[in-house]
């Protein structure tokens, strides 16, 4: 119970949990808001100091509530949310002060102020649901007995007993996730949902009635097994049915599916002796079970999209397997963020690239940078200033951001069959800023893809600047009017089909396509823990199942890519 014990992992792990989840009423949504606060407002380890604390955490979280979203950098806010929409904000204020409360308390005190301290902490904790922990009365001589506030919270862990609150009734839903849950559970019946063939418990050597076999004992738990032990228990805990549901339907392609291989035997050893084996089982509901007719007066999506704004075609071309997710409805779950526990002992390369963002997009000034570098609360204690600001505001990029920057004119470019409204562009004069050390990455490929457009819009002898945080400065450019439209009809029509995406890997594009300069004939293969991949999992999501995908990839490199990067120059440290 050390001043310095609190750690923001734990906390986030505990808000997490099943059980407090439910009873805080927090949705999936207000769990990923509150870890990102976490992170944002710096509470890593600690109770009180200068940046990665709690109480300084608490600070910034409420003045966020408070201050201009785009002037955060400089007030030592976290932007949070409205006021009147504040109820993730809420829960997290109460968890950071409950915990406070028991931090800042003494380690050794009379029972009775031990439990009245839990009994508060529990209170703020929950915002008044829970008042008291149901204790029996306390004598008058336990109630002023001095122990360890250590001991009673393990004392408190013993009394309380865990279960449901009531019986089960008809149609009640439970969300099976212990051994301990299911053996509460009376009734004879218990439903199993979920059970597509990626989804159930993942590939072992050990069978699953192996398992039951070797480790019948209830709550032995093999951590790399957990999964299939917690399925065995609750099998065997189950009376008279199971009741086996999956959707059917492969989640991205929409093929028919069945279900895992070991659905298929848990079917096969709940049919009686005299029933033949299963050979064949039916198909679960597809996501759209009932034919929607569509009338004359209704257009239904087509297939191929001819119609294009200039933003809509960047961003496709530049991440394709999200927009084909996003065309489907499929909602991209960000990735875990660094450990809470942690604290930042240099400025990582995440943190580095959200201050460049931020210098880039807002316009920040080296003033502001300094401010940001001082406060935010993502970042070290103890920085190289002169470094620092050499690395996050180089003196080209400075430059480029000075830049009186002019903007087309509104056009529509038609090619082949398709249109691209084009606005808010600025025009090829005008420098680019790549938010990285190279153009070797995503936003680089991006920006060669919105002079593409540029080029094929305006004829121009002019080439367009790329400037990196490298202080270097490297031409694009210029490519001939009829050339860049044939390659820009090449790109729209390898990206609109909404139903086939396009398997290009663009993150690791850029770098495809220079290694391919040198040697036509190597072959990239895709390697899916790649640097350039960290923070992309939908390209693994969409193709990780295709075998051919290297092959796939490097053709359309050759094609779509490499021709882009023919026309970059030699870099130059000026603009």
């Amino acid at each position: 119970m050390a001043k310095s014990g609190f750690k923001a992992g734990p906390l986030f792990a505990f808000l997490c949990e099943p059980s407090v989840k439910a009873s805080l009423k927090l949705t999936d949504h207000h769990l990923r808001q509150i870890q990102r606060w976490l992170i944002q407002s710096g509470a890593r380890r600690g109770l009180s100091g200068y940046r990665h604390t709690l109480i300084a955490a608490k600070q910034r979280l409420l003045k966020g509530l408070m201050a201009d979203p785009d002037d955060h950098w400089s007030s030592d806010s976290t932007p949070t949310e409205a006021i009147e929409q504040t109820y993730a904000l809420d829960r997290l204020i109460a968890a950071l002060t409950s915990v406070e409360s028991i931090l800042t308390a003494p380690s050794e005190l009379p029972l009775g102020e031990a439990v009245h301290l839990i009994e508060r902490a529990l209170q703020r904790l929950t915002l008044g649901q829970v008042l008291n922990l149901n204790l029996a009365p306390l004598i008058e001589q336990w109630n002023n007995h001095t122990v360890s506030l250590g001991t009673v919270f393990e004392w408190l862990a013993l009394k309380q007993s865990v279960g449901l609150s009531r019986p089960l009734a008809l149609n009640d839903q439970l969300s099976v996730t212990a051994p301990q849950t299911i053996r509460s559970i009376t009734t004879p019946a218990v439903a199993v949902l979920g059970a597509n063939h990626d989804s159930f418990p993942s590939d072992s050597p050990i069978h699953l009635w192996d398992l039951i076999a070797h480790m019948p004992r209830p709550g032995d738990l093999v951590e790399s097994d957990k999964e299939r032990q917690v399925l065995a228990d609750i099998i065997m805990n189950t009376e008279d049915a199971l009741w086996i549901s999956w959707i059917g339907r492969h989640p991205i392609q929409q093929s028919q599916e069945l279900p895992g291989p070991g659905v298929v035997t848990l079917v096969d050893c709940f049919q009686h002796s005299t029933n033949n084996p299963v050979t064949e089982l039916p198909m679960g509901l597809g996501l759209h079970p009932h034919a929607i007719e569509v009338s004359p007066h209704q257009s239904s999506d087509p297939a191929i999209r001819h119609h294009w704004t200039a933003s809509d075609f960047l961003d496709t071309a530049s991440q394709p397997a999200r927009a084909f997710l996003e065309h489907k409805g499929v909602r991209l779950q960000p990735p875990d963020h660094p450990d809470l526990n942690l604290e930042p002992l240099t400025i990582d390369a995440l943190n580095q690239f959200k201050v460049r963002d931020a210098l880039v997009s807002q316009s920040l000034t080296r003033s502001d940078i300094q401010t940001v570098i001082q406060q935010h609360p993502e970042l070290p204690d103890e920085i190289d200033f002169a470094d620092a600001l050499r690395s996050i505001a180089p003196s080209v990029v400075i430059d480029a951001l000075d830049f009186d920057a002019q903007w087309i004119d509104p056009t529509i470019l038609s090619i082949d069959d398709f249109t691209i409204s084009i606005d808010q562009l600025q025009t090829v004069e005008t420098p680019r800023i790549v938010v990285g050390d190279s153009v070797d990455s995503l936003r680089g490929l991006r920006v060669l893809l919105e002079g593409l457009l540029l080029y094929a819009t305006t004829p121009t002898e002019e080439s367009m600047r790329l400037v990196t945080f490298k202080n270097r400065v490297i031409p694009f450019g210029p490519i001939d009017s009829t050339t860049a439209k044939d390659l820009l009809a090449s790109w729209l029509h390898h990206i609109a089909d909404h139903h086939s995406p396009c398997p290009l890997i663009s993150p690791l594009a850029m770098k495809t396509a220079k290694h391919l300069n040198k040697d036509p004939n190597t072959m990239e293969w895709i390697q899916w823990n790649d640097q350039a991949l960290r923070f992309k999992p939908e390209y693994q999501r969409v193709w990780m199942h295709d075998s051919d995908i290297s092959h796939k990839h490097h053709a359309l490199v050759m094609e779509l890519v490499v021709p882009l990067v023919n026309y970059l120059g030699r870099s130059r440290a000026a603009l």
